[in-house]
């Protein structure tokens, strides 16, 4: 295929998604970015004008590329960047920004270059391949003597005959034999150092192993390198570790993946391999790891904590393990890898790095060691990028470029839905790096586990405020498959969505005037009955939602049960106190914890879990399970989940297992099978989201088809008869306008009426009003078919002036917004630093205060409802809704999020 057809391909890819680019049009991708970017280019050894080594570089780049150029005519050439490594496409933007330098106003001479070849021995690494090999590149004129030593080694495709680290030391050997002459003659590549190292690594933890298993077998070793007992399943686990040097361990929650590490850990720190260890993990994990290092290694870690100043005086003492989070690595990953220099680095809960493009997968994977372990029970919860971005921190020749993998195990559709294929092929490729173990695969080493579904019905006034919503959402769905939702509109069904998760617990969470509760009253009766007839047993309660758990503690507080609490409003050393006293204190028989508690910590004292809402995630859920149910578990294990009958939350049940199922069939090599759903795109999320309604959304009418004027009316005047003024309709044609009432929200009506596919607009009394004017002015003429079918109390056809503008309460607003000066100086801080979680509790603190600013900015200050949301217009009542659904129990990306918010008060009290 010619250059032109495929650049022509490359434009029609990006107007309309046909299939993940081919190497062709790869290498033109790359051709064009190097002609785009026109990086400096630097001859450094030269054989000629053309061969020889280059350096590459721009202002974007720290250290320059170095490049390698031994062929003008095919994909021989090298370069020392990451891309190059990976594509196996034989080139780079790079390479071939060299090769635009060198053919500059050269062209005739470039072609004559390529047609001889480079006028020397060329050794090198093939990469184009999954597997690199070495390979020879002779001159048009050879030399019989060199022929003679380094030609022998190398079949007739120019490939070694050897293993490629045997190769190399017998061409190193040979060339340094020959006469200085026929020495120069020969290039070996500098970059064949990157993948013999490679080479050398995986073939000394090979040798490594065979030590290792021999000294157990002759008693001169203990198979056990820590202070405590390990199961057998976990000794397998810790050699995996060990031994392949770059590994993901992926068994379900539970397990014991943190103590497997550190065994692990410990193994290589006694054959002298590593000394410097770093262990990254959400924050609230970091007491747990320095406990657990303690615990089986007597080993006292050392947490890193404090200002940018005490966090470097840290990293540069020398400590056994250093423990960061994710947000300290994102601001200290240079002087980490500068002053710290681990030989080791493990990741735990790495689910956090699963979204590729994110600025905190990014920056972790800059992190440098010989070593790394990544630990997560959740390797794919989505997507299958997720395990791309995962495998790509451990070793990124894996799966190799992102495009090849997308080639590799995803497939577009005719109608441009992309879904996943080649799963079985997936499953044996990352194993080659992966373990992965089932509960039901050491079932011996567990307990029993049962799991129960309480469906509990909501009352009349949560089911009238679940159906509003549903209404709506099910109206956006509709407008959806009919065309793209608006910014608005996406942000107003995203937030609708939350909310009916909400409603489903309580509508106290939204509205603190309902406490509507069904749950709450099942829950007493299930902590009754548990408690009563078991009084050993301990129960772990969780909720998404922290004023869901607000409800709860009361209840216990009435019932005069001892409870703990782990949520991110409470501060991690508080955490750490309530989580031993749940452990030690028999009477402590509750731990109530949102999602800051639904990974990591270790609850074997409880054998029980109640869920009082299901997460969007199978994966979360089975981390939340895996708090009880896990290794040194004694007892059987009972999981209640609580679902609100006939919700969204019954539809997730269903969602939950076909994502478990396409898991399943990825890291344990279970069959799959596709849902007609499984799609991307506009279309197919509208068709999701209707299935969570539990059912298929309402379809859109054909513009064609119009719907009757009097089933029109009545559909209307059904759902929004309190905010209609007016309904005038064209007795011929059927066209109607809807008048709304002033101040109201248009948004539902339109939705409504653009639904249904009738012909309908919605209008202002103040439009209504003009046009009549207009028709008095002679301007123009309304139709005498208009008929008013709907009219109000109090509506005429021409409706009184307007009514003036709403005054806006500026100063008692910006009056309560400067008192949390000082709280948003302490996000400020906390988040400059690293510190997202310490920041949440502050952040709450200023949204609550925000989201009263707004209210006292439309009502004033002292009107009734001061902090009802109701009735406020649409931009402020969704903006007060966003505020009331934050929980101060979040992570750093969703604290930038609420950042966003902040920032919108800043807008609206700005003002005048």
């Amino acid at each position: 295929m010619t250059k032109k057809k495929v650049k022509k391909r490359i434009q029609k890819r990006r107007s309309k998604r046909i299939a993940f680019p081919s190497d062709e049009e790869s290498i033109v991708l790359r051709q064009e970015n190097a002609a785009k970017e026109r990086a400096a280019v630097r001859r450094v050894t030269m054989i000629d004008d053309f061969f020889g080594l280059f350096e590459v570089s721009s202002t974007q780049w720290e250290h320059p590329y170095r490049v390698e150029i031994r062929s003008l005519s095919e994909s021989h050439n090298s370069c020392s960047c990451q891309d190059y490594r990976m594509n196996q496409l034989g080139c780079c933007k790079h390479i071939e920004r060299v090769l635009q330098f060198v053919q500059h106003r050269k062209k005739r001479k470039f072609k004559r270059a390529a047609e001889s070849g480079s006028p020397i021995y060329e050794v090198f690494m093939d990469v184009r391949q999954p597997t690199p090999r070495l390979r020879l590149l002779k001159p048009a004129a050879s030399m019989q003597g060199v022929d003679a030593k380094i030609g022998a080694l190398f079949d007739g495709e120019g490939l070694a005959l050897t293993a490629d680290g045997d190769a190399w030391g017998a061409v190193t050997r040979a060339v340094a034999a020959l006469p200085p002459r026929a020495r120069s003659r020969v290039r070996l590549s500098e970059h064949a150092e990157y993948w013999l190292q490679r080479v050398r690594f995986a073939a000394d933890l090979k040798q490594l192993r065979r030590r290792f298993e021999d000294d157990v077998d002759g008693g001169r070793r203990s198979d056990n390198p820590v202070l405590l007992p390990l199961y057998p399943y976990q000794k397998t686990g810790m050699k995996h570790l060990a031994f392949t040097g770059r590994a993901l361990l992926a068994d379900e929650m539970g397990l014991g993946k943190t103590v497997q590490a550190i065994a692990a850990a410990e193994l290589l720190r006694q054959f002298g391999r590593i000394q410097r260890v770093l262990v990254v993990s959400p924050a609230s994990l970091k007491a747990e790891w320095e406990e657990q290092i303690k615990h089986f290694a007597g080993i006292a870690a050392k947490p890193v904590f404090g200002t940018r100043s005490t966090r470097l005086r840290v990293y540069a003492e020398e400590h056994p393990y250093s423990l960061c989070n994710y947000e300290q690595v994102r601001g200290d990953v240079d002087d980490i890898n500068r002053l710290l220099v681990p030989d080791l680095v493990i990741l735990d809960e790495a689910q956090r790095i699963k979204n590729w493009p994110t600025k905190t997968a990014k920056t972790i994977k800059r992190l440098q060691s010989p070593y790394a372990f990544v630990l997560t029970g959740t390797p794919l919860e989505n997507r299958i990028e997720e395990l791309y971005s995962l495998v790509e921190f451990i070793d990124p020749h894996v799966f190799g470029s992102l495009f090849r993998f997308q080639r590799s195990y995803m497939k577009i559709t005719p109608e441009n839905d992309i879904l996943p294929q080649n799963l079985n092929e997936l499953h044996r490729t990352v194993s080659r790096v992966m373990l992965r173990r089932r509960k039901d695969d050491v079932e011996d080493a567990l307990p029993e586990r049962t799991d129960k579904n309480y469906f509990v019905s909501m009352t009349p006034e949560q089911r009238k405020r679940y159906a509003d919503m549903e209404y709506e959402v099910a109206m956006l769905v509709a407008i959806m498959k009919r065309r793209p939702l608006t910014k608005s509109e996406q942000e107003r069904l995203q937030i609708l969505l939350a909310c009916m998760r909400m409603t489903c617990d309580t509508p106290y969470i939204l509205d603190q005037e309902c406490r509507d509760c069904p749950k709450l009253e099942e829950l007493e009766s299930i902590l009754d009955d548990i408690l009563g007839d078991d009084p050993t047993a301990k129960v772990i309660i969780f909720s998404e939602w922290v004023r869901m758990l607000d409800l709860v503690k009361e209840l216990l507080a009435e019932k005069r049960i001892v409870f703990a609490e782990h949520t991110g409003k409470i501060p991690q050393q508080k955490r750490r106190a309530q989580i031993r006293m749940f452990k030690q204190d028999p009477e402590c028989r509750i731990f109530l914890s949102s999602e800051s508690g639904g990974a990591g910590l270790n609850l074997q004292a409880a054998n029980i879990v109640i869920n009082l809402d299901l997460p969007w995630n199978p994966a979360k859920l089975e981390q939340r399970i895996a708090r009880a149910w896990r290794k040194h578990q004694k007892r059987s294990v009972h999981v209640i989940n609580l679902v609100a009958e006939g919700s969204i939350e019954n539809s997730m049940l269903n969602k939950l297992a076909y994502k478990t199922a396409l898991a399943d069939s990825v890291l344990d090599g279970a069959a799959f099978k596709e849902r007609p759903t499984d799609k991307a795109g506009r279309q197919a999320f509208a068709e999701r989201v209707g299935a969570l309604l539990g059912g298929e959304a309402p379809e859109p009418k054909s513009p064609a088809v119009e719907k009757p004027p009097k089933a029109l009316k009545e559909e209307l005047t059904a759902r929004h008869a309190d905010i209609i003024l007016g309904i005038e309709q064209n007795v011929r044609t059927g066209g109607t306008v809807v008048v709304s009432r002033p101040g109201t929200d248009t948004e539902s009506l339109r939705r409504t009426a653009e639904a249904t596919g009738a012909t309908a607009e919605v209008i202002t009394p103040e439009i209504h009003a003009l046009l009549l004017r207009l028709q008095k002015m002679g301007v123009l003429t309304l139709s005498s078919d208009l008929d008013t079918v709907h009219a109000a109390e109090g509506y005429t056809p021409l409706p009184p002036e307007p009514p003036p503008p709403p005054k806006l309460h500026y100063a008692p607003a910006r009056k309560l917004w400067r008192a949390v000066e000082a709280e948003r100086k302490a996000v400020e801080a906390l988040t400059g630093v690293g510190l997202a979680e310490q920041a949440a509790p502050h952040l709450a603190t200023v949204l609550r205060a925000g989201r009263k600013a707004i209210i006292v900015l439309h009502r004033g200050l002292g009107a009734d409802g001061d902090d009802d949301a109701v009735g406020l217009p649409t931009e402020a009542a969704a903006l007060a809704a966003a505020f009331a659904a934050f929980d101060g129990n979040k992570n750093g990306d969703a604290v930038q999020e609420g950042q966003e918010l902040v920032a919108q008060v800043d807008v609206a009290l700005a003002g005048r």
